[in-house]
């Protein structure tokens, strides 16, 4: 597969070089070169071992082409759509009153080389064998937000990744960048789907720069059909009194990576990522969660639940990383899961490393199946059985649920749990 990728960055390179300004181009060579000496991650690294992605990637060689999109109607500023990996909108970049700006990232490093030359490209580290590599050669587009020192957004940004019909067998790759100054704060809403007939492997890269004293609320929703895979990496960096909260709900896809890279660089600093999956079919998950702690009094939470049905597989793999000096850590780290099936299996891997002596933290793993006598009690009181093994599933993941907003999220995580169980068997258990 080495030799496709080289055959692909090197068709494409010529096109690009007209685009791409010269510091985009300069950090795309230097990725090939790296490229071209340490080739792509396989089962060989332990990052990877239990999984064997290059299937993936193997059936979807050609690289996507922009296709023909109409924005809907009543699509407002705050909403931006990439599809065939390019940003289309009603301009490839605004600049709001109150010096947001958002929309296309090539539009971006065009108009705006200083913010660019400042944070993009800053946090990624080639000492991790993931595919931001991958990523930075083919990427095409993706998109950029930068909210200036003070100001806080007045709705939420809503970002919209659009696999269509048309895509047959391609690969696709998104670049973002997310600027948030100090005492900003912005919420990010992002949604995965792909038409049923798709058939494609996406990566994206977002980069995360969170200012002193900022916010940032993140919801992401991914909902794919079984002949799209996806791996999503996220690059964060925190500094003082920064909090940030995110939330990543997995509900289908043939295969769907999420990894994180957060770095609390700042004292009294704070990240949250949740997370719930529910994986049926063949379809697999895997969820990698770095947190980094690099200050004194800096926080961090990983909650993930999961539902496994069928001959689904769950990965995950939880790293609390105290470095010395980073005093009054306090990291919690859960993996929950319940199988529903005999076939379904878990692979869950917590992990902790601290060089700190006073710090609070913690980690915690467990498989099971549905509570029988939960199941049992409910059937007493006139409940019927399907009814109950969804009420029994939904406490289960409340506690990420719940954690929603109630406009919209709440609901509609509760809409699609009900759609995913409705389209598969709750019966055959363990």
């Amino acid at each position: 597969m080495k030799n496709e990728i080289t055959q692909l960055y090197n068709r494409k390179k010529t096109e690009w070089m007209k685009i791409f300004p010269s510091s985009i181009m300069k950090i795309k060579e230097e990725a090939f070169s790296r490229f071209q000496k340490e080739g792509l991650p396989g089962r060989k690294d332990e990052y990877w071992r239990k999984t064997d992605w290059h299937t993936y990637l193997e059936k979807r060689l050609v690289l996507g082409r922009a296709d023909d999109f109409q924005l809907p109607a009543g699509a407002s500023d705050y909403d931006f759509y990439l599809t065939g990996g390019r940003l289309h909108g009603k301009r490839k970049l605004i600049r709001m009153e109150n010096g947001i700006i958002a929309g296309s990232l090539l539009e971006a490093a065009r108009q705006y080389p200083a913010l660019m030359e400042k944070y993009f490209h800053r946090i990624i580290k080639p000492k991790f064998k993931n595919l931001s590599g991958l990523n930075t050669i083919l990427f095409q587009d993706g998109f950029f937000l930068y909210v200036p020192a003070g100001v806080r957004a007045e709705d939420s940004f809503r970002l919209f990744y659009l696999v269509s019909d048309a895509q047959k067998k391609t690969q696709f790759h998104h670049r973002n960048l997310i600027i948030i100054e100090d005492k900003a704060s912005v919420n990010l809403e992002v949604y995965d789907s792909a038409s049923a007939e798709a058939d494609a492997f996406v990566t994206d890269l977002t980069e995360i720069h969170a200012g002193k004293e900022s916010v940032l609320n993140l919801y992401r929703r991914q909902d794919l059909p079984e002949s799209v895979s996806l791996v999503a990496m996220y690059f964060s960096v925190h500094q003082e009194r920064s909090a940030s909260d995110a939330n990543l709900l997995t509900f289908n896809g043939e295969y769907v990576r999420n990894e994180v890279f957060s770095f609390l660089k700042g004292e009294e600093s704070g990240v949250t990522w949740r997370g719930i999956y529910l994986p049926g079919a063949e379809q697999k998950t895997d969820n990698r969660i770095f947190m980094i702690h690099d200050a004194e009094n800096t926080r961090s939470n990983q909650q993930f639940k999961g539902i496994l049905q069928d001959a689904s597989r769950s990965f995950f793999n939880g790293y609390i990383l105290v470095k010395r000096g980073a005093q009054k850590t306090d990291a919690y780290q859960q993996n929950a899961n319940i199988l529903l099936s005999r076939r379904a299996k878990v692979y869950s891997y917590p992990f902790l490393e601290i060089y700190a002596d006073d710090v609070s933290c913690s980690h915690g793993s467990t498989t099971g199946q549905l509570d029988d006598e939960a199941l049992f009690y409910l059937q007493q009181r006139g409940i019927d059985e399907t009814t109950a093994r969804k009420m029994i599933l939904r406490s289960f993941v409340a506690e990420v649920i719940d954690a929603l907003p109630e406009s919209g999220w709440r609901e509609d995580a509760e809409k699609n749990l009900d759609r995913t169980w409705s389209s598969r068997s709750v019966v055959e258990t363990v």
